[in-house]
């Protein structure tokens, strides 16, 4: 198949429709299974993402939280936080989670001298604790520690997962909702029906191909970064479908996007005077290794920050233009938007068009004022 040459622009415009940025799509399932998940480091973040992408609102959101198969809470790619549908859980248990006992053992035979055996009884006996009620990583620890001892309790309460994140990766555990405004975690039937049983690398192949179908084109780096796994296990998924992808050039860079939507994008007008408001950790700024596409250099660390902090940005036609904020009171939204250059009136008008998409979310008046 020959060589596609693309335009930025094609490729933002692209991205933005597999991104429900252009047009909504009303099924929030269907829109986080569609985007392998969205990262949900600040949970109410990734609902806010969510409503803007399918015009759902904040009530109807949390919802899809708290039903069976609608959408669970749970590590992810990069070992962070994710949105995931409850059906595709499974499916991203297989492909990040099949060396998840042999990677915590040899976590804590570093970082705390566990054995092989203590660290095996650790996972069985949490996985026992497990029940349909939520309960807390202290309650964990009290039960775990009257069956095996005070040595299992600076491992169940770390703050950052622990072994609960374990219990999480393996797909038994989903975070519930809180308790006693503490974070709580049931056994993933809770949530979670039916369990489809995976092959690892026929998930990988399925997790590439959907990161393709919503951020593609791309590179193998660019797949590496958003998926977190080490260089070879990313160069084998890559190369087990390359014969499903096709090679493109844009603007004389090389990368690769799936056969299947290449009429698509040939096809694709560049959107114009498309406006989006896009909240912290949002996915359309994660999902490559360089941001050259996205953002000058000179404003690169007002949206990328320290410590992995990735700011509610302003898109002008897919690439950032500004920063926004918000304060939430009395049934009013008001936003305030700091454009990196000075935007004409037209531009500012389909800003304040766009942030009443952010007050249907939450049901509220809006106001705009830039800074």
């Amino acid at each position: 198949m020959p060589i596609l040459t693309l335009t930025e622009d094609q490729v933002r415009s692209f991205r933005l429709h597999r991104n429900y940025l252009v047009e909504q799509h009303p099924k929030p399932i269907a829109v986080v299974s569609s985007l392998a998940g969205l990262q949900a480091q600040v949970f109410s973040a990734a609902k806010l993402g969510l409503g803007i992408r399918s015009g759902v609102n904040a009530t109807k959101i949390e919802s899809y939280f708290t039903r069976k198969n609608g959408l669970v809470k749970t590590w992810a790619m990069r070992g962070t936080l994710y949105a995931l549908a409850a059906k595709d859980l499974s499916l991203f248990s297989a492909a990040l989670g099949f060396d998840v006992e042999e990677r915590y053992l040899i976590h804590w035979k570093k970082n705390y001298g566990l054995d092989r055996k203590r660290s095996l009884q650790l996972i069985e006996t949490l996985h026992s604790l497990l029940t349909n009620e939520p309960k807390t990583r202290r309650e964990f620890s009290r039960e775990a520690t009257g069956l095996l001892g005070d040595w299992v309790e600076p491992l169940i309460v770390n703050g950052w997962g622990g072994a609960i994140k374990c219990q999480c990766d393996l797909g038994n555990a989903v975070f519930s909702e809180a308790k006693r405004q503490e974070t709580s975690f049931v056994r993933r039937q809770v949530y979670v029906s039916n369990w489809k049983a995976y092959d690892p690398h026929d998930a990988q192949d399925e997790l590439l191909r959907r990161y393709l179908s919503s951020f593609g084109p791309a590179t193998v780096s660019d797949f590496g970064f958003w998926l977190g796994k080490n260089a070879p296990i990313v160069k084998a998924i890559w190369d087990r479908i390359r014969p499903e992808l096709t090679e493109v050039q844009i603007d004389g860079k090389k990368a690769f996007m799936l056969s299947k939507d290449r009429s698509f994008i040939k096809n694709l007008d560049p959107v114009s005077n498309h406006i989006s408001l896009l909240p912290l950790f949002d996915a359309y700024l994660l999902s490559h290794r360089k941001k050259s596409h996205l953002v000058e250099d000179t404003h690169y660390k007002k949206i990328f920050r320290i410590a992995g902090w990735i700011a509610p940005t302003v898109l002008y036609n897919g690439r950032t233009v500004g920063l926004w904020s918000m304060d939430k009171k009395k049934g009013m939204v008001a936003i305030t938007v700091k454009p990196f250059t000075t935007l004409d009136k037209g531009v500012k008008e389909i800003i304040r068009n766009r942030a009443e998409m952010i007050g249907k979310y939450f049901e509220a008046g809006v106001r705009v004022t830039f800074s």
